[in-house]
């Protein structure tokens, strides 16, 4: 009797619970075949994601940049703040998702989907690059100095080929100097103007006995033999009792912010709303609030190939391990002390320490 009476109440529970979970696979379904996919936990699918795939260009696109400035160019940014550039790893990420984030396209990165990421990528971040000549004030003038060139090859350098110089720098074309080590006509660090070209004394050598001054750096053995021995004047660059034109050469990089991308008139009115959607505070908030340990990881990728400075430690392209920390989660809206031990007090002031058996 009891079975009897119970038979009909756990079928009507039974076919509950079965509409409540095909409302959910639907739901869900119909979540992962838009962009709102890219806000939930990515299935393992087997293929790269727009995230990872994403980062790779970053960090191709930062290699680009810290080369430009290893050759001397002076980098800029259109988006900084603080000297710091603003990422708009986010911006790049959901112009594409709006443009192209229908079906798998949120998660799946085929060959197809790669190439579209990648024209957003281009049309968000590109950089230009420019010499022109500039008046700029000088110190005192050195006079005539003998100059010859050198390059980092086992001819010119010997033993020390292909290292870094006397004073640790990696050698630059256009920028580095050497002054004889037991003679010096300046002293090392020295910025001296000469050439049309602000060098910097950052090597020794052997050569006062051949009457040479300074030693100029090339990228290649034959334009150092081009050069061979000449004189030039010289001043010192910092002061002012002269004027002297040089040769500046500078990049901006373009790093747009989405705002900035629908000012381009690439979007359809439907993906502006869409985009605007996705960008404002309340579902970035909601975004991070799931996955900001997701974002720091995606963020972090973009920085590999970066190089390690203490000095440099706010400079695009340069971090040392707690500045790393603290810009990466400056950029998803979390604000960390500097150092990593206040850091490492501020976890533990509220409450952030995780325990070794949970990790």
């Amino acid at each position: 009797m009891v079975h009897m009476v119970l038979a009909p109440v756990l079928l009507v529970v039974f076919f509950v619970i079965a509409i409540a979970g095909i409302i959910v696979v639907a739901i869900l379904a119909v979540i992962y075949n838009s962009p709102l996919a890219i806000f939930f936990p990515l299935p393992d699918t087997g293929y790269d994601n727009p995230r990872t795939v994403l980062s790779e260009y970053y960090r191709d696109f930062n290699s680009q940049i810290a080369s430009l400035e290893e050759k001397g160019y002076v980098v800029t940014y259109q988006n900084s703040e603080d000297g710091v550039p603003v990422s708009n790893f986010n911006d790049t990420l959901m112009v594409y998702i709006v443009k192209y984030g229908t079906g798998q396209a949120a998660y799946v990165m085929d060959d197809e989907g790669k190439k579209h990421l990648k024209e957003v990528f281009d049309e968000m971040n590109y950089y230009d690059s420019s010499s022109s000549a500039a008046q700029i004030p000088a110190g005192a003038s050195l006079g005539e100095v003998v100059t010859t060139g050198y390059c980092n090859c086992s001819l010119c350098c010997g033993k020390w080929a292909g290292g870094h110089t006397a004073s640790g720098t990696v050698p630059k074309a256009d920028h580095t100097l050497a002054v004889d080590a037991h003679s010096p006509k300046v002293p090392m660090g020295t910025k001296i103007v000469m050439n049309g070209k602000i060098y910097k004394v950052e090597d020794t050598g052997n050569f006062a006995q051949y009457g040479t001054d300074f030693d100029i750096y090339f990228d290649n053995h034959a334009a150092a033999l081009a050069w061979g021995k000449r004189k030039v004047e010289a001043f010192l660059a910092e002061g002012n009792e002269n004027t002297v034109e040089v040769v500046v050469s500078g990049t901006l990089v373009h790093n747009l912010a989405f705002e900035e991308y629908i000012a381009l008139d690439n979007l359809t009115e439907e993906q502006v709303d869409w985009l605007k959607s996705m960008m404002s505070d309340e579902m970035q908030d909601s975004l991070l609030a799931g996955t900001g340990g997701q974002a720091v990881a995606g963020l972090a990728m973009t920085k590999i190939g970066c190089q390690y400075s203490q000095d440099k430690r706010y400079q695009e392209g340069y971090y040392d391990c707690s500045s790393l920390v603290q810009r990466l989660y400056k950029e998803v809206g979390i604000d960390l002390p500097a150092t990593a031990a206040a850091q490492g007090e501020y976890c533990y002031k509220n409450a952030m320490i995780i325990n070794k058996k949970d990790l």
